[in-house]
């Protein structure tokens, strides 16, 4: 408990905030698995993106992404053993995520899909 006292007050907080884009995340998760990606020299990098327009833009619009505050991203360095942050870094048409047939959150607007 104490540490998601501790992570609330976290976000609660935060003021500069990244979307990180990441393995299907079910409504309701309590903890998401950020999608790293091995870049050309062969170096694992962290994806993050500074607006949903730029990670839109960059990895299409099937990409499953969390928002997490700015600071979390060392912390997410210890825990993913990534060598780098690659900032609005552009994924190739046919690496990106095509659309997903199973939904997961029933009773979601269809106008979202679109």
């Amino acid at each position: 408990m104490i540490a998601e006292e501790f992570a609330a007050r976290e976000c609660a907080e935060a003021t500069a905030w990244v979307l990180v884009p990441s393995l299907p995340v079910r409504a309701g998760a309590d903890r998401f698995w950020p999608e790293l990606r091995r870049l050309t020299d062969g170096r694992m990098s962290l994806l993050v993106y500074t607006s949903l327009a730029e990670l839109v833009a960059a990895c299409g619009r099937y990409q499953p992404w969390v928002a997490v505050p700015a600071t979390w991203l060392e912390r997410l360095r210890q825990d993913c053993r990534f060598d780098v942050v690659a900032m609005n870094l552009d994924i190739p048409e046919p690496l990106r995520h095509k659309a997903n047939t199973e939904d997961d959150w029933p009773g979601k607007p269809e106008a979202w899909d679109e």
